[in-house]
């Protein structure tokens, strides 16, 4: 918004100059849905999301790539967040027999 703030106060002086009688600028602004982490435990994951969104597969969104655990994650509870947006909290359901411990070799 601040650069299309900047680029109008380019252009209208340059425009009012030339002695143009009327100016008519079109703006388009649109909101796409993210989630970043909030906080991480080894049972759960909350993100704090777009209002209003939560996502089925967190998996699947690009600004969460490398950050999740590959467990699948499911649902547990959705509540607005103070500070603006959607806190959604999911439960880490591992495999039977996984520990949950990393080993790096």
């Amino acid at each position: 918004m601040k650069r299309a703030l900047t680029l109008f106060a380019l252009i209208l002086p340059s425009v009012a100059s030339a002695g143009s009688g009327s100016v008519s600028l079109n703006f388009r602004v649109s909101v796409q849905a993210v989630c970043q982490l909030h906080s991480q435990s080894a049972e759960q994951i909350t993100l704090r999301c777009t209002r209003n969104f939560v996502p089925a597969d967190p998996h699947a969104l690009p600004e969460l790539a490398g950050k999740l655990p590959l467990a699948t994650l499911r649902l547990s509870t959705t509540s607005p967040y103070s500070g603006g947006g959607t806190l959604n909290t999911y439960a880490l359901e591992r495999p039977s027999g996984e520990s949950g411990e990393l080993i790096f070799y």
